[in-house]
C-alpha cells in the first residue's frame, strides 16, 4: 500500500479498494489518509508550520544578482518589483 494513493484515488472515484502491506505505518497512513478532517484546521496547521519554517528555509531561496543586486525573498502574495533591468539582447 505504501502512502495508499492508489487506495485513495481509487476509493475517489468510486471502486471499492482493498491494500495489504506489512508495514504497520503505512497501514495507519493508508486508514487515516481519507478520513474527514476540518479545512479550516488543517490551514491552520499549514500556517503554523510555515511560520516556523519559513524563515530558516528563506535565505537558501535568494540569489544575487549578476549586476550585484542583492536577492530577497518574494512574497508568493505580493511580489515587489525587480531592481534590475532585463540583459540586453546578445547579438549571437
Amino acid at each position: 500500500m505504501g502512502g495508499g494513493t492508489t487506495l485513495v484515488e481509487g476509493a475517489r472515484l468510486g471502486f471499492q479498494m482493498t491494500g495489504v502491506d506489512l508495514n504497520p505505518v503505512a497501514w495507519f497512513v493508508t486508514k487515516n489518509e481519507p478520513a474527514c478532517s476540518d479545512p479550516a484546521q488543517v490551514k491552520a496547521v499549514f500556517e503554523d508550520i510555515e511560520a516556523k519554517v519559513k524563515p530558516l528555509v528563506q535565505p537558501f531561496y535568494t540569489t544575487t544578482c549578476p549586476r550585484g543586486h542583492t536577492g530577497r525573498c518574494v512574497d508568493r502574495e505580493r511580489r515587489p518589483p525587480s531592481p534590475c533591468r532585463p540583459f540586453p539582447a546578445v547579438p549571437f
